[in-house]
């Protein structure tokens, strides 16, 4: 419906990953996105799009930030305003989705971190 909603792990509602204090992240956001049914006459069944997004999330002293860039190496039929963003939110690092109007969009990703959790104070 064109909305932009939350991802959960593991389909478990309210489920991020917590970035703890004084903690580094490298992520690297592999995300696949199906245009599986729906009413909107642009576009079909079937249509589709990928995403490859990396950064770095840090939480100094209990503040979070994020540093990205994303490409999109493949895409296929009417996928505008088809849209994952890796984001900051509290302690949060979380991935939402942004389909469009009269689309069922089925979305799948797989989220790689590497982390260093620091004895001193970033």
């Amino acid at each position: 419906d064109n909305s932009t909603i939350n991802s959960y792990l593991n389909h478990t509602v309210d489920s991020y990953f917590v970035v703890p204090t004084d903690t580094a992240v490298y992520f690297q956001s592999e995300t696949l996105a199906l245009r599986i049914a729906g009413e909107s006459g642009s576009g079909a069944i079937g249509d589709f799009k990928s995403w490859v997004e990396r950064g770095v999330v840090i939480n100094k002293s209990g503040t979070l930030s994020i540093d990205r860039s994303r490409t999109s190496p493949a895409d296929s039929g009417t996928t505008t305003g088809w849209s994952p963003i890796n984001s900051v939110s509290g302690t949060n690092f979380l991935q939402t989705v942004k389909g469009a109007t009269n689309m069922t969009i089925e979305w799948v990703s797989t989220i790689r971190v590497t982390q260093i959790k620091s004895k001193y104070a970033l």
